[in-house]
Formats: structure tokens, C-alpha cells, sequence
């Protein structure tokens, strides 16, 4: 990971928006981030590793924090990281939970969270992830490690660059997981450990089964299983021989059994037959009944035909008497309507006066009727012109009303353009008024802003002259105690050299053989360290002494520019009071209503123009229909006058009563109706009167014919009764009710009939089976059937105890025989699952950790590549350190109930023994913490697959290095340019900015610190 573009917004510090571009660093790789105490070195790390993961390098500053003091209310706290990984381009904008002022009224709200991920594809910056907790995820997922690890490997935060050193073996080890990517390794170790469990629980599983086998078939081992077995099987061959035996019983029961069933058949066939014989007998005088009865009805259908013919005579002859009746009623109606049909025409032919006159009504009003309708068309026409003239009289009045109101709307437009045109001039006066006093008005705002701003000036001075003076007083207080601890720490210095000084010695200050006066010992003589300390805070006030001081005058230069400005303004102004104010204020009001009044004015001109002609068009219309309404009504008036005269003239030609054509015309029609009525009634009279004479004749013929008629059907009748007498005397019946009871149908004697031959068939059957039955019986002795059952039951019985006794061994012994079987194959499955557990199960153990040294399969791999991690790291610490430390793994496990192999030692080869890391000196861990975390980031890139480290940021640490140690770290980290990686270092030391060209200078200022690069300024 390599940064390529921050910027920072409103985070820590810097109260505006500050850019660093790292691209332009080039091949300059090494950079120094220097500047005073507070001016927000540190706060360019916080920002990568808030970008990055939301929160600080130290972790020990909340991301909500970091926003700045001093930034505007509305300006939001943002960090925006490009960097690249590899080929690819990632940008990431983080911004953390904060305050903003509403965008309406008052107040404040409270925004979330935010974040976003984006690659560039090339062309553009496409999404990957959002909200916060996302994209820390992506972004752990890109570089391989947490925020914690982060500020382990790429960043060393102020105060904790021996984390990595001094970690535990815990910790290290999830840091090299995530650098090297051995998660494989991990993978096999849990692969292994899934794969013994495995065959474990399969060798339980079989076990499990295989006594489960046993319990199902009530045996405690495989010996007790196989005798069973054998048991079973010689039970089964004794039971065959039984078996054969009861067969052989069973089969003799069986034929003796079938022989009397047999016998027994041909005794119950002889008594059933015997007994159908007598039960036909019986019903034989009961069919000789229904056969004479069938003989009765067989001689009285020979009767039927004479019977129907005589019933059809008596039929005819009650018709005939019947239409007699009718015909002689019917002759007399007609004789009757014929007579008045007569009479009733003599009355038509009297009614001939009265049709001549209603002939002549109709002529009359026919020839009137054509003049009555031509009188009624003029008049219609004479109606239509009155009409015509009416309504061309109100068309010429409405057309001179509406000429009317369009000259009225024209005037009052022409009026109302004027109006608008003086309005329109009004207004361009009222803004140039307008203008000056709102330009009055801003100025009365600058002189306000210049007051409070000179306001704060002098606030702001105050407080920078007490900062002053404290700052004044604390560098005193600082000098003198650096003049003490400097007069302490050389008279330690001399106790030190005095306690080693031996009489003829040379001293190694003056080189005087003579000690007239060593110095005196010291009980507790200042350190090195707290020197050096006291000689720090010095120099920390006396910057911060001359940044207050520069600050002071900074206020004072405010307060005069200032006052100055707000002069200038008061001499522009001239009255600047409160009353002055509000009276502009006022003026201003009322002149911006005039000029919102003025300019809506003028806006309508050009509505009021098109007005206007729009009038001018209408007045126009107006007066050319009101012309043409004019002389619409004059003809109209015209053609009234010369309709009126033509009707006048043909009304005096028809009578008054004759001049409505509907009137006439309806009488016309009345009287053709009453002539056409009194035609009808005639022809109908004459018309009825021959239909009566001919329904006369015609009903006088039908009587004689029904005369005729009734005599022709009494003689049929009487010969009809003849024949029926002789039939019923031959066929042996005495009369008719005789005949009538032994009639049947013909169904019924077709059933009758065959009910007979039925029976004498069944009646001959039955003599024969009897005959044949007991002829089949004879010398035959009834069986004991119960006997000869009971012995055959008996015998099946036998059999089938034995077969079920067998049945039941059989399937014992074959389920003794499967479980024989399946623990052979479980037996077999649990040797293959043994051999298999020899192998994996072990494997599985010392992959875990199950192995004297207590390292597990991935550890082992960890603990291989910490080793080249060490040796790279060593190198440049023995360098370092002038070829007295080395780094180093412990082997030795101390706690063999805890996991190890990842612990790091120190040896030292002034004493040739190994010790702990952390009880190195500050400086010493300091350079081993270096020189590990270069040796990281050197093994980590040369092994594919491995994590890219292009970047290390290295925050303080310097100052614990004397001057030769200094100079070992500086060359070491130019070293690492050429392998094109990014260094950056934050210190106070004067003589890394002496050897460092490219310098990354944070500025503080009262608006806010501020970023320069310099030493780049041919690449930019």
C-alpha cells in the first residue's frame, strides 16, 4: 500500500481543506514530517488510519474528536486517501459523527457516519463498498490486516514503535497470518483434525453398531452367535422328519373323508329329488284349474269379432240420432238469419237520399280546399317575415350596444397605457434611489463588521500578550532549570571521573598527574536522560515563547489594519449612528415597495399595448356589424310589407270559415269518411243477405241427409245383434256378461299358456331325476362325515405345528446368520478404518500441536518465515547497533502448557548470552523495532503471494539515538529508496532536517495549520 493523494478537511488542526500530494515525491522516497509541538504532524498519520479503518494512529483519539476547533460551523470534518495497491488505484472518503448547523431555522443536527470506497477502473471511480463499517472491512480484506496491525507493520505511532517488538506470540502470530497469508496452512490443520474426527466417530460408529447387532439378537459375543447358529440348524433337520410322517396321516384322512362325502352326496340327491317330485304333484289340480280357464278364453275370442262389430252398430246408431238433432236446430237458425238479413237490406236501400248529399258535401269541400291551402301558405310567409323583421330589429340594437362597449374599452385601454409609461418612468427614478441608499446600507454593514472585528482583534491581543508573558515566564523557568541540571549533571560527570582517578594517573579531562581537589561524590547524579529532557523542554519554550510572541504581534498588526479600515469607513459614512440606520432602513423599504409596484407596471406595458389593438380590432368588427344588423332590418321591413298586401288581397276572395286548409282539409275528410260508410253499410246489407239465403238452403239439405243417415245405422244394428246371438250359441255362452267374464287378454293367455307348459315340463323332470336318484342310492348307508373331519383336522393340525415350529427355527437361524454376516463386514470396515487412523489421526495430532514442542502445523510455517523475517531485520540491527545485537527466536518453550514458537530475543554479543526484547534501552528498542519492521516489510514483498508493504511511517523515536546511531538509522532508511518504497519520519531532531532534502513542513497558523512540501520543487 502506498498513499498517492490526502486531503483533510476540518480534522484536527487544519480548520480549512489541506491536499498533501505524495506523487510528487517521485523517486525521493524519503520524506520528513517536522514542524512544532501541536501543529499537527502526528494528525497527517491519524488521517491515513481514519481514512482507512475510522480510527487514529494511536487509538487512543476517538475519529468524533478530531474534528477542529476552528473550523466554520458548515465546513464538514472529511478525509479523502488515494493510494495504490499494486497495479490497482483505490480511493477511500471517511468522514465521522458531527455536529452541522440546521440548513433551516436554528439549531443543530447531528450527521451519521459516512464512508465510501471507490477503484478506478481507468476511466472512471466506481463503487465498492459504503458505510462505515463496510468499507473497514473491504479495506482489511485489501491490505491484509486490522487498524491495530496497521499501526504495528506500516505505522509507528509516537510512543509505541516496540509493539511489534514486544509483542505476544498471540499477536504476532495473527499479524504474520495476515502478512504471509497462511491461512492455507491453517486450512490443513483444520482439514486434518475434520478428517481424524471423522474416522474417529466411524470407528464408534461401528463399534456402536456392531454391539447394537448383538443385543438385537439377545447374544453377548460372536462364539455365543455361532452356536446358536448350530443349535438351530440340527432342530430344523427333526423337524423335517416329523414333517414327512403328519403327512402321510393327513393324506390317508383325506381319501377316506372325500369316499363319504361322496356316499353322503348320493343320499341328499335321492331326498331332494323325492321331495321335488311331491311338491309338483301337489300344485297339479291347481294348474288343471288355470288350463280350463285357458280353454274359456281360447273359445270366447272366437266370440270377440260378432261382439265388436255389434258395439261399433250401437256407436254408429247413437251418432246418427245425434247429428239428426244437430241438423234440425242448425236449419231453423239459418231460416231465421236469412229473414232478418232481408229485412236489413230494404233498410240500406231506404238510405239513398243521404248518400246523395254526403256525395255532394264531399265535391264542395273538395273544390274549396286548393284556395284554402294557397291563402294558408301566404300567410305562413307573411308570419316568417314578421319573424325575419323582428329578429333584424334586435340583431341592429344588440350590434349598436356592442360598437358601444368597444369604443369604451378602447378609451379605458389608451388611458391605461398612459398610466403604465409614467409608471415605468417613476420606477427607473426609484431604483437609482434605491441603489445609492442600499449601497450606503453595505457600508454601514462593513463599518459594523470592522467594529466587531476590531473587537476581536483587541480580545484576541489580550489574549495573546497573557500568553506571551506566561510563555516568557515559562522559558525562564525552563532555562534556569536546564542551568541546574546542567550544573548537576557535571558534577556527576566529575564524581564519576574523581571516583576513577588514582594517584600518578593522568586525568582524562586536564591530563594533570596531580589531584589536588577531586570533586565529591554524588549520591544521586543526573541521568543522561533527564538532561537531555531538561535541555528539550528548554528548547520547547523557547519556541513556544517565540511563537507567542509572533502571535502577540500578529494581534497588534490586527488591531491597527483594523482600526484603520474602520476610519475609512466612518470618513466614507460620515453619520454613523444607530438613528441614521433605521431611517435608511426605512427608506429603503418604502422604495423597494415603489420599485416591486413601478416595475410590475412597466412589466404589463406590453400587455397593455397588444390591449390596445386587440380594442381597435373589435371596435372595427363592431361598427361593421352594427352597418350590416342596419340594413338587414331595412329588408326585412321590405318584404313584411309586400307579404301583408298579397294575403290581404286573396282573403277577400274565400270565406272567413273556409280560409284555415287544416280546418277544410279535416271536414274533408269526416265527410268522405260519412259517404264511404253509408257505400259500406249497403254492399254489406246485400252481401249478408246472400250468405243468409245460401246458409238456408245448405242447413234445410244437411237435415234430410241426417234423416237418411239414422235409418241406414238402426238396420245395421239389428243385423248386428243377429250375428252376435248365433256366435254366442255356438261357442257355448248364454249372453254377453257370460262371455265378458271368460274373456282374458292376450298377455294373459299367452302367460296362462306358457305357466302350463312350464309345469308339465318340470312335473316330467322331476319323475325321471327321482327314478334315476333312487336308483343311485339303493344299498348305500349314511357315513359319519363329523368322524372323518375331525380325523382330517387332526392331521392338518399335525402339519402345520410342524411347519410353523420349522418356520419359526428358519427364521431365527437366519437372523442369526445376517448378524454373523454384518459383523464380518463390520469387522472388516474396522480394520480399514484402523489402518487409516494410523496414518491421518497422527498427522492430525502433530499438525495441532500434539508434539514435544507445542506448535501447531501453521505456527511451524510462522515461525520459518519469522526466522528470515529475523535474519533480514538483524542485519541492519547489528549494523545499527555497531555489530552488538542480534535478533532472534526463543526454541526454547518455557510454559509447555501454552502455544509458543513465535516469542522474539535479543542476543548480545558483548555478553554472549540471549535476552528478553523489551529490556533494550529506548534507543536500542527503537532500532530494533526499525530494523524488524524493515526486515518485515523485505521478506513479506519477496515472497509471492505475500502482502505488498511499500509504505512505513515512523513517528518520533529519533531523539533516544546518540549522534552515531543517528547516522546508522538515517543511512539504513536512504538504503531503502532504492527499492522504491515510501519512508516517512516524524521528528524534532535538527539533524535529520540537515540530512533529509524532501521535508514535509506543517505549519500552525491562527486559521488553521497548513501543509508545505519542499525539496521537490523540480518535480512538481
Amino acid at each position: 500500500m502506498r498513499p498517492l493523494h490526502l486531503t483533510l478537511q476540518a480534522f484536527g488542526p487544519f480548520a480549512a481543506t489541506e491536499q498533501v500530494d505524495f506523487t510528487r515525491l517521485g523517486e525521493q522516497a524519503f520524506v520528513l514530517i517536522h514542524g512544532p509541538t501541536g501543529a499537527g504532524k502526528t494528525t497527517l498519520l491519524d488521517a491515513i488510519c481514519f481514512a482507512l479503518y475510522g480510527d487514529t494512529s494511536g487509538g487512543e483519539r476517538s475519529a468524533q474528536a478530531m474534528r477542529s476547533a476552528n473550523a466554520a460551523p458548515a465546513l464538514r470534518t472529511e478525509v479523502t486517501l488515494e493510494f495504490s495497491l499494486g497495479a490497482q488505484r483505490w480511493r477511500v472518503v471517511r468522514s465521522p459523527v458531527q455536529e452541522r448547523p440546521k440548513q433551516r431555522g436554528e439549531g443543530w443536527v447531528t450527521e451519521p457516519a459516512k464512508a465510501q470506497l471507490d477503484l478506478h477502473d481507468g476511466n472512471d471511480w466506481i463503487s465498492k463498498a459504503s458505510q462505515p463499517a463496510r468499507v473497514s472491512d473491504a479495506v482489511r480484506d485489501l491490505l491484509g490486516f486490522d487498524s491495530a496491525q496497521f499501526r504495528q507493520v506500516i505505522v509507528l505511532p509516537q510512543g509505541r514503535f516496540r509493539e511489534l517488538l514486544t509483542a505476544s506470540s498471540q499477536a504476532r502470530q495473527a499479524i504474520l497470518e495476515r502478512l504471509f497469508r497462511t491461512e492455507l496452512y491453517r486450512r490443513v490443520e483444520e482439514l486434518l483434525k475434520a478428517e481424524a474426527a471423522v474416522i474417529r466417530r466411524d470407528a464408534e460408529r461401528i463399534t456402536i453398531q456392531r454391539d447394537e447387532a448383538l443385543r438385537q439378537v439377545g447374544v453377548e459375543s460372536a462364539q455365543a452367535l455361532a452356536e446358536g447358529i448350530e443349535a438351530l440348524q440340527a432342530e430344523l433337520q427333526a423337524l423335517q422328519g416329523q414333517e414327512q410322517g403328519a403327512r402321510a396321516t393327513l393324506a390317508a384322512a383325506q381319501a377316506a373323508l372325500g369316499a363319504g362325502e361322496q356316499v353322503a352326496a348320493r343320499l341328499r340327491e335321492r331326498q331332494q329329488a323325492q321331495a321335488a317330485h311331491a311338491a309338483l304333484l301337489a300344485r297339479q289340480p291347481a294348474m288343471e284349474h288355470e288350463r280350463a280357464r285357458l280353454h274359456a278364453a281360447q273359445r270366447a275370442a272366437r266370440v270377440r269379432p260378432a261382439l265388436q262389430a255389434w258395439q261399433a252398430a250401437q256407436r254408429d246408431q247413437a251418432a246418427s240420432a245425434v247429428a239428426l238433432t244437430q241438423s234440425g236446430e242448425q236449419a231453423a237458425r239459418a231460416a231465421q238469419q236469412a229473414t232478418q238479413a232481408a229485412a236489413a237490406l230494404q233498410a240500406e236501400k231506404a238510405r239513398a237520399e243521404a248518400r246523395q248529399s254526403a256525395q255532394r258535401r264531399v265535391s264542395q269541400l273538395a273544390d274549396m280546399l286548393p284556395r284554402a291551402q294557397q291563402l294558408g301558405a301566404q300567410l305562413a310567409a307573411l308570419q316568417a317575415a314578421e319573424a325575419r323583421q323582428v329578429a333584424a330589429a334586435t340583431a341592429r340594437e344588440r350590434a349598436a350596444a356592442q360598437l358601444a362597449t368597444r369604443q369604451a374599452d378602447a378609451v379605458g385601454a389608451e388611458s391605461a397605457l398612459a398610466q403604465g409609461q409614467l409608471a415605468a418612468a417613476q420606477a427607473q427614478a426609484t431604483a437609482l434611489q434605491l441603489a445609492a441608499l442600499q449601497e450606503r446600507a453595505r457600508q454601514l454593514d462593513r463599518h459594523q463588521q470592522a467594529v466587531r472585528a476590531l473587537d476581536a482583534a483587541n480580545a484576541q491581543a489580550a489574549n495573546a500578550a497573557a500568553a506571551e508573558q506566561q510563555a516568557l515566564r515559562q522559558r525562564e523557568q525552563c532555562r534556569a532549570a536546564l542551568a541546574e541540571a546542567e550544573a548537576a549533571w557535571r558534577a556527576g560527570q566529575a564524581a564519576r571521573l574523581a571516583a576513577s582517578l588514582a594517584a600518578g594517573d593522568a586525568c582524562p579531562v586536564c591530563g594533570s598527574t596531580a589531584h589536588p581537589a577531586p570533586a565529591q561524590h554524588v549520591a544521586a547524579p543526573l541521568s543522561d536522560q533527564a538532561l537531555e529532557q531538561a535541555r528539550h523542554a528548554a528548547l520547547e519554550a523557547e519556541s513556544h515563547a517565540v511563537r507567542c510572541t509572533g502571535q502577540h504581534q500578529a494581534a497588534q498588526a490586527a488591531i491597527a489594519q483594523a482600526r484603520e479600515r474602520l476610519d475609512e469607513l466612518a470618513q466614507a459614512l460620515g453619520e454613523v449612528g444607530d438613528e441614521s440606520a433605521r431611517k435608511l432602513k426605512a427608506e429603503i423599504t418604502g422604495l423597494e415597495a415603489a420599485l416591486a409596484e413601478g416595475r410590475q407596471a412597466a412589466a404589463s406595458l406590453a400587455q397593455r399595448e397588444a390591449a390596445i389593438v386587440s380594442c381597435r380590432t373589435a371596435l372595427a368588427a363592431a361598427d361593421a356589424a352594427s352597418r350590416d344588423a342596419t340594413a338587414g332590418a331595412e329588408a326585412a321591413a321590405q318584404a313584411l310589407a309586400h307579404c301583408r298586401g298579397e294575403w290581404q288581397a286573396n282573403s277577400a276572395q274565400v270565406p272567413e270559415d273556409s280560409r284555415d286548409p287544416v280546418a277544410l282539409g279535416e271536414a274533408l275528410r269526416q265527410a268522405q269518411a260519412m259517404l264511404a260508410a253509408l257505400e259500406q253499410a249497403l254492399v254489406a246489407a246485400q252481401a249478408a243477405e246472400r250468405q243468409a239465403a245460401a246458409d238456408a238452403a245448405g242447413a234445410q239439405a244437411g237435415l234430410v241427409s241426417a234423416q237418411q243417415a239414422q235409418a241406414q245405422a238402426s238396420n245395421r244394428l239389428a243385423e248386428a245383434e243377429s250375428v252376435l246371438a248365433q256366435a254366442l250359441a255356438q261357442q257355448g255362452f248364454a249372453d254377453v256378461p257370460a262371455h265378458a267374464a271368460a274373456c282374458l287378454g292376450d298377455d294373459a293367455m299367452q302367460a296362462l299358456d306358457a305357466t302350463l307348459r312350464a309345469f308339465d315340463t318340470q312335473l316330467a323332470t322331476a319323475a325321471d331325476w327321482r327314478e334315476r336318484a333312487e336308483a343311485a342310492a339303493q344299498a348305500l348307508d349314511a357315513p359319519d362325515l363329523d368322524g372323518l373331519r375331525a380325523a382330517r383336522d387332526a392331521s392338518a393340525a399335525a402339519v402345520e405345528a410342524l411347519v410353523r415350529q420349522q418356520a419359526e427355527r428358519g427364521r431365527s437361524r437366519d437372523t442369526l446368520l445376517q448378524c454373523q454376516l454384518r459383523l464380518q463386514q463390520l469387522d472388516a470396515q474396522g480394520r480399514d478404518i484402523e489402518a487409516r487412523y494410523a496414518v491421518l489421526g497422527r498427522l492430525a495430532e502433530v499438525a495441532n500441536g500434539n508434539n514435544p514442542r507445542r506448535m501447531t502445523f501453521q505456527r511451524f510455517v510462522l515461525a520459518t518465515l519469522l526466522d528470515e523475517v529475523l535474519e533480514a531485520a538483524s542485519a541492519r540491527l547489528l549494523a545499527m547497533s555497531r555489530g552488538r545485537y542480534v535478533l532472534q527466536r526463543v526454541r526454547e518453550q518455557a510454559d509447555q502448557r501454552s502455544a509458543g514458537g513465535l516469542d522474539i530475543e535479543v542476543f548480545d554479543h558483548d555478553t554472549g548470552a540471549a535476552r528478553p526484547a523489551n529490556t533494550l534501552s529506548g534507543g536500542e528498542g527503537f532500532l530494533a523495532s526499525l530494523s524488524l519492521a524493515l526486515g518485515l516489510a523485505d521478506v513479506v514483498q519477496s515472497r509471492a503471494g505475500g502482502i505488498q508493504l511499500d509504505t512505513l511511517f515512523v513517528d518520533e523515536g529519533f531523539g533516544t539515538l546518540d549522534p552515531e546511531s543517528l547516522d546508522f538509522a538515517i543511512r539504513t532508511l536512504l538504503d531503502l529508496q532504492q527499492a522504491g518504497r515510501l519512508v516517512g519520519i516524524i521528528s524534532h531532531v535538527t539533524e535529520l532536517r540537515e540530512r533529509i532534502d524532501v521535508r514535509l513542513e506543517v505549519r500552525p497558523g491562527v486559521g488553521g495549520s497548513r501543509v508545505l512540501l519542499t525539496g521537490v520543487a523540480t518535480l512538481a
